[in-house]
């Protein structure tokens, strides 16, 4: 900052004054996609609002594996990292943003009749735990895991699986039998 001072002053003065906002610096790093403000070094005036994203996922790398973005880190910045693929904030100080980026497999779960499996199908980061969820339809109940269930676990109508490559499971429903002449409940129920 400067400082001046008039003294002795014996007539009127103008005095002009520029006065330039305080300059932050934004470094955004993204290994994939197109990043908003694009990957590199960035100039901002203080206080000024940044909305940041990437495009994500990417596409479908074949065979059920992508590109995915895992969230951010904010270093030197306050919020210091996030889950999403978007963040904003106000600029302070200078600051480098970096998107993280991990692979996801897809997971298919499919049923014959008389049964739903939630969630039916979805994209998963590698490593991450998913509870598939069997519900037999009225009269009916789950009569075995099929697919993709190797080193999965089982409790109930649900399976448990985790996510290192793509997978696809299923599930049978079996009817329900009366215990006394192994009637199927759900033909009972017509009559």
């Amino acid at each position: 900052s400067m400082v001046f001072t008039l003294e002795n002053i014996a007539a009127d003065l103008q005095i002009t004054a520029w006065f330039a906002p305080r300059l932050w610096s934004l470094s955004v790093v993204s290994d994939y996609s197109t990043a908003s403000p694009a990957a590199g070094a960035h100039v901002f005036a203080e206080n000024t609002m940044i909305n940041a994203s990437v495009v994500s996922p990417l596409g479908d790398m074949g065979g059920g594996i992508r590109q995915q973005c895992s969230g951010w880190t904010l270093t030197g910045h306050y919020p210091a990292a996030g889950a999403s693929d978007h963040v904003a904030f106000t600029i302070t100080n200078h600051a480098t943003l970096t998107w993280n980026w991990s692979f996801a497999h897809r997971l298919t779960a499919a049923t014959g009749p008389n049964g739903v499996l939630e969630p039916a199908e979805g994209w998963y980061f590698a490593g991450s735990t998913v509870v598939i969820t069997a519900y037999p339809a009225i009269y009916y109940h789950l009569g075995a895991w099929t697919g993709d269930i190797s080193g999965a676990g089982f409790a109930s109508n649900r399976l448990t699986v985790v996510i290192i490559q793509p997978r696809v499971v299923g599930a049978n429903f079996e009817p329900n039998l009366t215990a006394a002449r192994g009637v199927p409940e759900h033909w009972l129920a017509g009559y």
